[in-house]
Protein backbone atom coordinates (compact mmCIF):
# COMPACT_ATOMS: atom_id res chain seq x y z
CA UNK A 1 0.00 0.00 0.00
CA UNK A 2 1.78 3.02 -0.69
CA UNK A 3 2.55 5.45 2.17
CA UNK A 4 0.75 8.56 0.78
CA UNK A 5 -2.35 6.88 0.64
CA UNK A 6 -1.73 5.12 4.55
CA UNK A 7 -1.18 8.62 5.63
CA UNK A 8 -3.85 10.23 4.25
CA UNK A 9 -6.01 7.42 5.42
CA UNK A 10 -4.87 7.89 9.01
CA UNK A 11 -5.50 11.33 8.35
CA UNK A 12 -9.02 10.83 7.70
CA UNK A 13 -9.81 7.75 10.46
CA UNK A 14 -8.49 10.97 13.04
CA UNK A 15 -11.08 13.18 12.15
CA UNK A 16 -13.95 11.05 12.08
CA UNK A 17 -12.43 9.69 15.52
CA UNK A 18 -12.39 13.60 16.66
CA UNK A 19 -16.00 13.70 15.12
CA UNK A 20 -17.30 10.79 17.29
CA UNK A 21 -15.67 12.43 20.55
CA UNK A 22 -17.29 15.88 20.09
CA UNK A 23 -21.07 14.06 19.01
CA UNK A 24 -20.33 11.82 22.16
CA UNK A 25 -20.35 14.83 24.12
CA UNK A 26 -22.58 16.84 22.52
CA UNK A 27 -26.11 18.10 24.82
CA UNK A 28 -27.54 20.23 22.53
CA UNK A 29 -24.89 22.69 23.18
CA UNK A 30 -24.62 24.03 19.32
CA UNK A 31 -27.03 24.67 16.85
CA UNK A 32 -26.82 21.66 14.51
CA UNK A 33 -27.51 19.19 17.86
CA UNK A 34 -24.56 16.91 16.18
CA UNK A 35 -26.09 14.32 18.92
CA UNK A 36 -29.30 13.38 17.17
CA UNK A 37 -29.83 11.25 14.26
CA UNK A 38 -32.51 13.42 12.58
CA UNK A 39 -31.39 17.20 13.66
CA UNK A 40 -32.88 19.68 11.99
CA UNK A 41 -31.49 23.00 9.99
CA UNK A 42 -30.68 25.58 13.09
CA UNK A 43 -33.59 28.60 12.77
CA UNK A 44 -32.34 31.86 10.87
CA UNK A 45 -34.29 34.93 12.26
CA UNK A 46 -35.19 37.39 9.49
CA UNK A 47 -34.07 41.15 9.89
CA UNK A 48 -37.19 42.13 11.17
CA UNK A 49 -37.09 39.68 13.64
CA UNK A 50 -33.65 40.35 14.83
CA UNK A 51 -35.08 44.00 15.02
CA UNK A 52 -37.60 42.91 17.47
CA UNK A 53 -35.38 40.81 19.72
CA UNK A 54 -33.25 43.74 19.71
CA UNK A 55 -35.23 46.85 20.83
CA UNK A 56 -37.52 44.57 22.87
CA UNK A 57 -34.19 43.63 25.67
CA UNK A 58 -34.13 46.22 28.38
CA UNK A 59 -30.73 46.94 28.13
CA UNK A 60 -29.01 46.53 24.90
CA UNK A 61 -32.93 48.16 23.87
CA UNK A 62 -30.90 51.43 24.89
CA UNK A 63 -29.16 52.19 21.71
CA UNK A 64 -31.90 51.36 19.41
CA UNK A 65 -34.33 53.64 21.29
CA UNK A 66 -31.62 56.55 20.97
CA UNK A 67 -31.59 55.78 17.30
CA UNK A 68 -35.07 55.67 16.51
CA UNK A 69 -35.39 59.12 18.35
CA UNK A 70 -37.92 61.31 16.11
CA UNK A 71 -34.67 63.61 16.12
CA UNK A 72 -32.02 61.47 14.89
CA UNK A 73 -30.92 60.77 11.55
CA UNK A 74 -31.17 57.18 11.12
CA UNK A 75 -29.27 57.27 7.51
CA UNK A 76 -26.72 59.69 8.42
CA UNK A 77 -25.88 57.00 11.26
CA UNK A 78 -24.18 54.98 8.80
CA UNK A 79 -21.67 57.41 7.60
CA UNK A 80 -18.92 56.17 9.92
CA UNK A 81 -19.43 52.64 8.23
CA UNK A 82 -18.91 53.81 4.77
CA UNK A 83 -14.79 53.87 5.83
CA UNK A 84 -13.04 50.62 4.94
CA UNK A 85 -10.58 50.82 6.89
CA UNK A 86 -11.51 50.23 10.08
CA UNK A 87 -10.83 46.36 11.69
CA UNK A 88 -13.43 43.89 12.17
CA UNK A 89 -12.40 43.64 15.76
CA UNK A 90 -12.80 47.48 16.22
CA UNK A 91 -16.19 47.48 14.51
CA UNK A 92 -17.32 45.24 16.15
CA UNK A 93 -16.33 46.33 19.44
CA UNK A 94 -18.00 49.67 18.92
CA UNK A 95 -21.15 48.11 18.55
CA UNK A 96 -20.88 45.99 22.10
CA UNK A 97 -20.12 49.56 23.28
CA UNK A 98 -23.22 50.61 21.59
CA UNK A 99 -25.33 47.92 22.55
CA UNK A 100 -23.96 48.38 26.25
CA UNK A 101 -22.65 44.62 26.54
CA UNK A 102 -19.16 45.61 27.93
CA UNK A 103 -17.92 43.57 31.41
CA UNK A 104 -17.89 47.01 33.59
CA UNK A 105 -17.69 46.31 37.16
CA UNK A 106 -21.50 47.82 36.92
CA UNK A 107 -22.60 45.03 34.54
CA UNK A 108 -20.60 42.22 36.11
CA UNK A 109 -22.52 43.51 39.58
CA UNK A 110 -26.25 44.17 37.67
CA UNK A 111 -26.56 41.65 34.78
CA UNK A 112 -24.19 38.65 36.05
CA UNK A 113 -24.59 39.03 39.77
CA UNK A 114 -21.26 38.36 40.82
CA UNK A 115 -20.53 40.18 43.73
CA UNK A 116 -18.18 42.94 41.84
CA UNK A 117 -17.44 46.16 43.95
CA UNK A 118 -19.14 48.64 41.16
CA UNK A 119 -16.40 51.54 41.96
CA UNK A 120 -14.77 53.04 38.77
CA UNK A 121 -11.25 53.69 39.59
CA UNK A 122 -10.59 57.25 37.87
CA UNK A 123 -13.11 58.98 39.91
CA UNK A 124 -13.29 56.35 43.27
CA UNK A 125 -17.10 56.77 42.87
CA UNK A 126 -19.93 54.01 42.98
CA UNK A 127 -21.39 53.01 39.43
CA UNK A 128 -18.71 52.18 36.81
CA UNK A 129 -21.53 51.72 33.86
CA UNK A 130 -20.14 52.25 30.41
CA UNK A 131 -22.41 55.37 30.39
CA UNK A 132 -20.14 56.56 33.23
CA UNK A 133 -16.95 55.75 31.41
CA UNK A 134 -17.80 57.24 28.16
CA UNK A 135 -19.62 60.53 28.77
CA UNK A 136 -20.06 60.96 32.42
CA UNK A 137 -16.98 60.74 34.72
CA UNK A 138 -16.29 65.07 35.93
CA UNK A 139 -12.49 63.32 36.35
CA UNK A 140 -12.15 62.49 32.95
CA UNK A 141 -14.04 65.91 31.03
CA UNK A 142 -10.28 67.87 31.30
CA UNK A 143 -8.53 64.71 30.18
CA UNK A 144 -10.15 61.82 27.90
CA UNK A 145 -12.95 63.64 26.83
CA UNK A 146 -11.22 66.80 25.83
CA UNK A 147 -9.34 64.37 23.49
CA UNK A 148 -11.96 63.10 21.67
CA UNK A 149 -13.32 66.64 21.39
CA UNK A 150 -10.52 67.87 19.90
CA UNK A 151 -10.49 65.10 16.94
CA UNK A 152 -13.34 66.46 15.80
CA UNK A 153 -12.02 70.07 16.17
CA UNK A 154 -9.16 68.75 13.61
CA UNK A 155 -11.51 67.36 11.23
CA UNK A 156 -12.97 70.99 11.24
CA UNK A 157 -9.52 72.75 11.58
CA UNK A 158 -8.06 70.48 7.83
CA UNK A 159 -11.28 71.51 6.44
CA UNK A 160 -10.79 75.25 7.15
CA UNK A 161 -7.34 75.39 6.59
CA UNK A 162 -6.47 76.34 10.14
CA UNK A 163 -3.85 73.77 10.24
CA UNK A 164 -1.95 72.15 6.76
CA UNK A 165 -1.75 68.19 8.55
CA UNK A 166 -3.26 65.56 11.07
CA UNK A 167 -1.58 65.47 14.10
CA UNK A 168 -1.67 63.11 17.23
CA UNK A 169 -4.15 64.39 19.80
CA UNK A 170 -2.24 64.78 22.51
CA UNK A 171 -0.10 67.45 20.07
CA UNK A 172 -3.40 68.47 18.80
CA UNK A 173 -4.53 69.30 22.28
CA UNK A 174 -1.62 72.15 23.30
CA UNK A 175 -1.80 74.22 19.95
CA UNK A 176 -5.62 74.73 19.25
CA UNK A 177 -8.57 76.00 21.08
CA UNK A 178 -11.84 73.78 21.11
CA UNK A 179 -13.92 76.24 19.82
CA UNK A 180 -13.42 77.71 16.41
CA UNK A 181 -14.62 81.61 15.34
CA UNK A 182 -14.79 82.23 11.39
CA UNK A 183 -15.07 85.91 10.19
CA UNK A 184 -16.30 86.06 6.43
CA UNK A 185 -14.93 89.76 6.20
CA UNK A 186 -16.52 89.63 1.73
CA UNK A 187 -19.84 89.50 3.11
CA UNK A 188 -19.56 90.64 6.62
CA UNK A 189 -20.13 87.86 8.78
CA UNK A 190 -18.88 86.05 11.77
CA UNK A 191 -19.87 82.19 12.52
CA UNK A 192 -19.04 80.42 16.25
CA UNK A 193 -18.66 76.53 15.68
CA UNK A 194 -18.87 75.29 18.64
CA UNK A 195 -18.37 71.56 19.46
CA UNK A 196 -19.93 68.78 21.92
CA UNK A 197 -20.05 65.02 22.07
CA UNK A 198 -22.68 63.78 25.09
CA UNK A 199 -24.37 60.81 24.95
CA UNK A 200 -27.15 59.69 22.65
CA UNK A 201 -30.11 60.36 25.17
CA UNK A 202 -28.71 64.11 24.70
CA UNK A 203 -28.04 64.88 21.82
CA UNK A 204 -31.27 67.20 20.96
CA UNK A 205 -30.88 68.70 24.05
CA UNK A 206 -26.96 69.69 23.89
CA UNK A 207 -27.46 71.09 20.92
CA UNK A 208 -30.03 73.60 21.88
CA UNK A 209 -27.93 74.46 24.72
CA UNK A 210 -24.82 75.02 22.75
CA UNK A 211 -27.39 77.51 20.82
CA UNK A 212 -28.51 79.19 23.67
CA UNK A 213 -25.31 79.80 25.42
CA UNK A 214 -23.87 81.65 22.87
CA UNK A 215 -26.98 84.01 21.67
CA UNK A 216 -24.83 86.79 23.65
CA UNK A 217 -21.85 86.06 22.45
CA UNK A 218 -23.21 86.52 19.19
CA UNK A 219 -24.97 89.92 19.77
CA UNK A 220 -21.01 91.21 21.05
CA UNK A 221 -19.14 90.13 17.98
CA UNK A 222 -21.38 91.65 15.52
CA UNK A 223 -21.37 94.64 17.70
CA UNK A 224 -17.54 94.77 18.15
CA UNK A 225 -16.22 93.44 14.82
CA UNK A 226 -18.42 94.89 12.84
CA UNK A 227 -20.76 92.10 10.65
CA UNK A 228 -24.34 92.44 10.48
CA UNK A 229 -24.34 89.12 11.70
CA UNK A 230 -22.86 86.37 13.65
CA UNK A 231 -24.43 82.37 13.60
CA UNK A 232 -23.81 79.70 15.64
CA UNK A 233 -23.52 76.42 14.39
CA UNK A 234 -23.90 73.56 17.05
CA UNK A 235 -21.51 70.52 15.95
CA UNK A 236 -22.97 67.75 17.98
CA UNK A 237 -22.19 64.15 17.53
CA UNK A 238 -23.05 61.60 20.09
CA UNK A 239 -20.27 59.18 22.04
CA UNK A 240 -22.00 56.37 19.70
CA UNK A 241 -21.82 58.66 16.43
CA UNK A 242 -26.00 59.26 16.48
CA UNK A 243 -26.42 62.71 14.52
CA UNK A 244 -29.46 65.58 14.56
CA UNK A 245 -31.62 65.83 11.51
CA UNK A 246 -29.81 69.35 11.83
CA UNK A 247 -26.86 68.21 11.36
CA UNK A 248 -27.01 68.86 7.49
CA UNK A 249 -27.83 72.03 8.09
CA UNK A 250 -25.01 73.25 9.90
CA UNK A 251 -23.22 71.56 7.67
CA UNK A 252 -24.13 73.88 4.58
CA UNK A 253 -23.51 76.73 6.63
CA UNK A 254 -19.91 76.21 7.41
CA UNK A 255 -19.97 75.60 3.17
CA UNK A 256 -18.75 72.13 4.33
CA UNK A 257 -19.84 68.37 1.99
CA UNK A 258 -21.84 65.86 3.35
CA UNK A 259 -18.68 63.45 3.45
CA UNK A 260 -17.32 64.96 6.12
CA UNK A 261 -19.90 63.32 8.35
CA UNK A 262 -18.30 60.12 8.20
CA UNK A 263 -14.92 61.36 9.57
CA UNK A 264 -16.61 63.31 12.27
CA UNK A 265 -18.26 60.16 13.70
CA UNK A 266 -15.38 57.81 13.25
CA UNK A 267 -13.03 60.12 15.05
CA UNK A 268 -15.75 60.01 18.01
CA UNK A 269 -16.32 56.35 17.98
CA UNK A 270 -12.92 55.64 17.62
CA UNK A 271 -11.82 57.91 20.42
CA UNK A 272 -14.83 56.05 22.28
CA UNK A 273 -13.56 52.69 21.74
CA UNK A 274 -10.22 54.14 23.11
CA UNK A 275 -11.29 54.87 26.28
CA UNK A 276 -13.02 52.18 26.98
CA UNK A 277 -10.41 50.10 26.28
CA UNK A 278 -7.99 52.30 28.24
CA UNK A 279 -10.48 51.79 31.47
CA UNK A 280 -11.28 47.85 30.85
CA UNK A 281 -7.77 46.85 31.02
CA UNK A 282 -7.52 48.61 34.54
CA UNK A 283 -10.00 46.10 35.47
CA UNK A 284 -8.81 43.31 38.52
Amino acid sequence: MPRIFIIVRCAILEIIFLFLDVVAVEKGLTPLFLGKEYWRKPKVLRNADRVAVWKSKELHGRFYKALSGPDVDQIAYVSWLQFNDLFGETEGFVCAIMDEVIKTRNYRKHIMKDGTLDIFQACHRPGKSLRHIVSGCSHLANGEYLHRHNQVHQQLALRFGLIDFEMPYYRYITANRPDIVLVNRSVRRAIIVDITIPHDDNLVKAEKEKVSKYLDLAHEITAMWNVESTVIVPIVVSVNGLLAKSFDQHLKKLSLGFWIKGRIQKAVVLETARIVRRFLTLEP
